[in-house]
């Protein structure tokens, strides 16, 4: 950093991890991400990540790890916050808002990468964008643009390149193509109400697809992709405004489930 080098503003975004393989229930890993807008000749944007554990209440002082600053490439650049992440195979991919692409950031390694966003799709705003994790641990992506919601899956390594920029070859294979407003009437034959004339929005995806939450006009939606079906769940609070619901799919690996009992 030399000595005209000028700060213009800062952004934290923080991921709560819990183990891929379940874990003991008590450690989890937190990763910080920073990003800062800085000037000197030219106005750059950079970012670095910082990764810590917390066991049983406590920060493990031997597990943290850091990122050195690395510029962002100018397809992942922006003011907005990071609002979209998953882990896959200790890879933590990042999808911010206004975004072109994607960031891989490998826990073990802490080296990050890119990865285009397909060709004409870009996170306008929330609700637009998700990823989610196949069967065979692959990296997907689910796009809603007004009634369409299009699946994509991504193959190839992670550090293939095809445009010097640092940038990984997006080689996305469109898997899906779902008519939303069509799935709807599965709602209305069913006896539900449904004002679909506002934004479809996703909420969150399960993993390979089998359902993801929609919020339309404030409203949670829950749809079953593969039978093509749809259960209002939620229903909008005229408070909310357009923010969208947090919903964290929770499946049980035993049921019914065992609580402890009280002293």
């Amino acid at each position: 950093m030399g000595d005209d080098d000028t700060l213009l503003g800062r952004a934290t975004d923080v991921c709560i991890l819990l183990p891929e393989d379940g874990g003991d229930g008590q450690s989890y890993t937190v990763v910080t991400l920073v990003r800062s807008k800085r000037v000197d000749w030219r106005v750059r944007w950079e970012f670095f990540a910082k990764v810590s554990v917390l066991r049983a209440g406590a920060w493990d002082d031997d597990v943290v790890r850091a990122t050195a600053p690395i510029e962002l490439p100018a397809r992942c650049r922006g003011d907005t916050t990071w609002n979209r992440v998953l882990l896959v195979q200790g890879k933590l991919y990042v999808l911010g808002m206004q975004s072109h692409a994607i960031l891989v950031l490998d826990l073990a390694s802490m080296a990050a990468s890119f990865i285009n966003l397909p060709d004409g799709v870009r996170h306008e705003q929330d609700g637009d964008l998700d990823l989610f994790r196949s069967n065979d641990a692959g990296l997907n992506l689910i796009h809603v643009n007004g009634f369409q919601a299009r699946l994509w899956r991504r193959g190839g390594d992670d550090h293939d390149h095809d445009d010097g920029d640092g940038m990984a070859a997006g080689n996305w294979v469109l898997v899906d193509d779902i008519g939303v407003r069509r799935v709807f009437d599965h709602l209305t034959k069913v006896g539900g109400k449904m004002n679909i004339g506002g934004l479809v929005g996703v909420i969150k995806v399960g993993d390979d697809c089998d359902f993801m939450f929609l919020c339309v006009d404030g409203d949670v939606l829950y749809m079953d992709i593969r039978r093509k079906m749809v259960k209002k769940i939620f229903e909008a609070s005229p408070k909310r405004g357009g923010v969208l619901p947090v919903i964290h799919p929770l499946t049980m690996v035993w049921w019914p489930p065992i609580f402890p009992v009280l002293e």
